[in-house]
């Protein structure tokens, strides 16, 4: 199951019951082609939630940190992106109809704000490791370097120290 598959698995188990009526408008608000503009402040959890069961995805955040909602109205693409700024959510618009967010900590701050913490936890977990792995290896790589000149450093003065005594030279 996909990253995404589990997050849409984790929301339908955790929101049966609740909000099902904004929910299910969420849901078919992301298949209505020409909708209006709607204003921000009508945009609920549960709506947006609605809107990304519809037709959201979420990359593997061990792949990429990419959220994404395409939708058929580029009016509510525009009217879920502002309500998604006016909640702290560094959303875009791209291609005029879809909704996207790449930042991780947004979209932690989404999934959390539409119902899937877990999701949201996993998401910082994955960038936790990554950032520890990248960290890692920039030690690993600085070491190296730094052996590599120590070595080259070393062949270089033994070289010059078999050029003095092939010479006859003394110290």
């Amino acid at each position: 199951m996909s990253f995404s598959q589990e997050v849409k698995f984790e929301l339908e188990k955790r929101i049966i019951g609740k909000n099902s009526a904004e929910i299910e408008l969420g849901k078919t608000l992301a298949r209505v082609k020409n909708y209006g503009e709607i204003a921000p402040e009508t945009f609920s959890a549960a709506l947006i939630c609605g809107i990304f069961l519809a037709c959201g995805s979420v990359a593997d955040p061990n792949a990429e940190y990419h959220l994404e909602m395409p939708l058929k109205s580029a009016d509510l693409a525009k009217s879920l992106c502002n309500a998604l700024i006016g909640l702290g959510v560094l959303a875009r618009t791209g291609a005029g109809t879809r909704v996207y967010i790449k930042d991780s900590e947004s979209i932690a701050d989404f999934l959390t704000m539409i119902g899937s913490p877990k999701a949201g936890i996993a998401l910082m977990e994955a960038k936790m490791v990554k950032g520890l792995r990248e960290r890692v290896n920039r030690k690993v790589n600085c070491e190296a370097a730094n052996l590599d000149k120590t070595v080259r450093a070393a062949e270089s003065q033994i070289r010059d120290i078999e050029r003095i005594y092939d010479n006859g030279k003394t110290l």
